[in-house]
C-alpha cells in the first residue's frame, strides 16, 4: 500500500532547483528491507562513562582515524557520557535514552574534524532509490565551552568500504547530499533527503566534506567548535514514479493556474516593519486540507491545516520559532477534496528580509 510523500528533498542544482523540488514521490514497500543499524542508539556494550565512546555502539565507528573520535551519550551514562549534561552542551535525546555527537569543525589554522560512519543491515539495492532520514542538533551550549559555532555544507557519503581517516585532517569525499545552510539550532532538526544507490552500499558517513565552509556565531564568548548530536537515523526505500489518478482528480504542477476564490501571495518581508510582515493565504470557505513551506533541500519548515477556522498566515518561522533565512520556498497546498479536477497545487514563495 502506497503512501505519499509531501515533498523529496534533494541537493538540488544551482539553477532549476525549484522546479525540481516539486517532484512529487510515491513511498511503496521495497523488496529490500535493510535498515540502519543502531539508529537511534539504544543498543550499547556498556554506557558511557567518558566522552570519545562511540566504540560502545554497535554499528558505528569514526572516519577511520585512530584519532578523532566521536562521542556516545546516554541518560544512565557518566561524567562526560551523561544526558542531558554533556561537557559542551545540555541536550536531551530526541528520542530513547541514548544519542551520539561529534566536532564537524574547529574554528582554526588547521582545522579539526570529527566523521562518524553508520551502517545498513544488509547492503543497499543497487538502481534503487531510498529516502534518508536523521535529526540533529547543536544543543544548549555551556557558557564555559568553546562549542557553539555553526557550519555550512555538512554532508553524508554513501560507501562500501569504511572511510580512513588520517588524524583529525578532513575526508576528501563527494557527499551524495549536503545541508548547504550554516546549521546552528538548538533544538532538534529533521534532515530527510531521497537518493539513488548506484551501487549496494554497505555504510553512510556523516560530517564536513567542504574546505572553508560557512560559518554562524549566535552564542556569546569565544566559540571555535562546530558540535553536533545526532539521533535517530532511518532509512526506506521509495520509488521515483510520478503518481497518476487514473479518471479521478490529479495533482498541479508549479505554474499552473490556481482555483477560483484562491490567493498565494509570492513574496513577503518578515521584517517587524508591520508592512507585508505575513505570509497569508486567501482559500474558499468549507475547504480543507494542508498546506506546507520547504526550504531548497526538502525539510518541511511550516505547516497549517486548512480550515473556515484556520488563519493561513506564515511568519517566516520555522516549525521551532527560529527565522528562516532569505531566500524562495516552496509551498504545497494539498486538499481533502478536489476542486475542479485537482486536490494539489505549488508554487513557490520568496522570503525577504
Amino acid at each position: 500500500m502506497a503512501r505519499f510523500i509531501d515533498i523529496t528533498a534533494f541537493r538540488f542544482p544551482p539553477k532549476g532547483w525549484m522546479a525540481a523540488l516539486f517532484w512529487v514521490f510515491i513511498v511503496a514497500e521495497g523488496h529490500s528491507q535493510a535498515k540502519v543499524v543502531n539508529g537511534g542508539f539504544e543498543s550499547f556494550l556498556s554506557l558511557p562513562i567518558a566522552s570519545g565512546q562511540l566504540g560502545l555502539l554497535p554499528g558505528w565507528s569514526n572516519g577511520g582515524s585512530d584519532l578523532a573520535n566521536p562521542d556516545f551519550y546516554h541518560e544512565q551514562g557518566e561524567n562526560g557520557g551523561d544526558l542531558p549534561q554533556t561537557p559542551l552542551a545540555m541536550v536531551n535525546p530526541h528520542s530513547g535514552r541514548g544519542i551520539a555527537g561529534f566536532v564537524a569543525y574547529t574554528d582554526d589554522f588547521n582545522p579539526q574534524h570529527e566523521y562518524i560512519t553508520g551502517s545498513f543491515s544488509e547492503p543497499l539495492e543497487a538502481e534503487a532509490r531510498y529516502k534518508f532520514t536523521f535529526h540533529i542538533s547543536s544543543g544548549q551550549v555551556h557558557e564555559w565551552a568553546n562549542a557553539g559555532l555553526g557550519v555550512s555544507d555538512l554532508g553524508v557519503v554513501f560507501s562500501t568500504t569504511l572511510p580512513a581517516q588520517d588524524g583529525y585532517k578532513q575526508l576528501m569525499k563527494s557527499p551524495k547530499f549536503q545541508i548547504h545552510e550554516t546549521l546552528y539550532h538548538r533544538g532538534w532538526r529533521e534532515i530527510s533527503f531521497v537518493f539513488s544507490a548506484e551501487m549496494a552500499y554497505t555504510s553512510f558517513t556523516l560530517g564536513l566534506f567542504k574546505d572553508e565552509p560557512k560559518l554562524r556565531r549566535e552564542e556569546p564568548g569565544t566559540r571555535t567548535v562546530a558540535y553536533y548530536f545526532v539521533d535517530d537515523f532511518a532509512i526506506e526505500e521509495v520509488s521515483s514514479d510520478w503518481e497518476h489518478v487514473s479518471g479521478g482528480a490529479t495533482r498541479g504542477m508549479p505554474g499552473e493556474a490556481l482555483p477560483p476564490g484562491v490567493f498565494v501571495p509570492n513574496a513577503f518581508t518578515p521584517n517587524g516593519d508591520l508592512v507585508n510582515d505575513e505570509w497569508a493565504c486567501v482559500l474558499p470557505e468549507s475547504t480543507e486540507g494542508q498546506i506546507s513551506i520547504v526550504n531548497r533541500w526538502g525539510a518541511v519548515v511550516w505547516r497549517a491545516a486548512v480550515s473556515e477556522s484556520s488563519f493561513l498566515n506564515w511568519d517566516g518561522l520555522d516549525r521551532y520559532g527560529m527565522p528562516c533565512e532569505s531566500g524562495a520556498y516552496a509551498w504545497q497546498l494539498k486538499l481533502s477534496e478536489p476542486v475542479g479536477d485537482r486536490v494539489q497545487w505549488c508554487g513557490m514563495v520568496n522570503l525577504i528580509r
